[in-house]
This record gives C-alpha cells, sequence and structure tokens, in this order.
C-alpha cells in the first residue's frame, strides 16, 4: 500500500500494458464523461485551446453532479448550477 509522503503515488504510475489514452481510460474503467474530462485535461492547451477545454471540463464535470444530485433521493439541492438555486428575495 503506498503512504502518502508528499511524493508520487502507485496509483499515477502509468499501467505497462497502456500506450494511449483510450488504453488508460479503459483500463481504468471510466465512463463517458470521465473519459471526456481525462482527454480535455491531458490536451489542456492544445486542441483547439485552453477556453474550449476548460469548458469542455466544466460541462461534463456539471453533468456528472446534476445526475448524481438526481440520483440521490437524500440530496436537498437537486441542482448543481447556481442559476438554478432558488433565490432568497
Amino acid at each position: 500500500m503506498s503512504q502518502n509522503n508528499g511524493g508520487s503515488s502507485d496509483y499515477y504510475e502509468i499501467p505497462p500494458d497502456c500506450k494511449t489514452l483510450q488504453d488508460i481510460i479503459v483500463k481504468q474503467g471510466m465512463d463517458f464523461t470521465q473519459g471526456n474530462i481525462f482527454k480535455a485535461a491531458y490536451r489542456w492547451d492544445k486542441k483547439p485551446d485552453l477556453e474550449y477545454n476548460l469548458n469542455k471540463i466544466i460541462w461534463f464535470a456539471e453533468d456528472a453532479l446534476r445526475r448524481l444530485y438526481e440520483s440521490d433521493p437524500n440530496n436537498p439541492r437537486g441542482y448543481c448550477d447556481e442559476s438554478e438555486r432558488p433565490s432568497n428575495d
């Protein structure tokens, strides 16, 4: 078991049988949302640009939060976007 001492941890090591991002996505069992966040983070400032990739990460993360909140009957929020928050007027 790894001990967190501020250095690299075992779970950051790339499996030896992984040659591409898709190999890592499959090996880690990432779903569609996780895979898209992973790919956008990897190409951070490359394709097509930083803003595009950041917006893609945000969109997929907010969608994952929305689905998480909607699937939890004990979650009082039921939303993840501040624009959906009821006003206190």
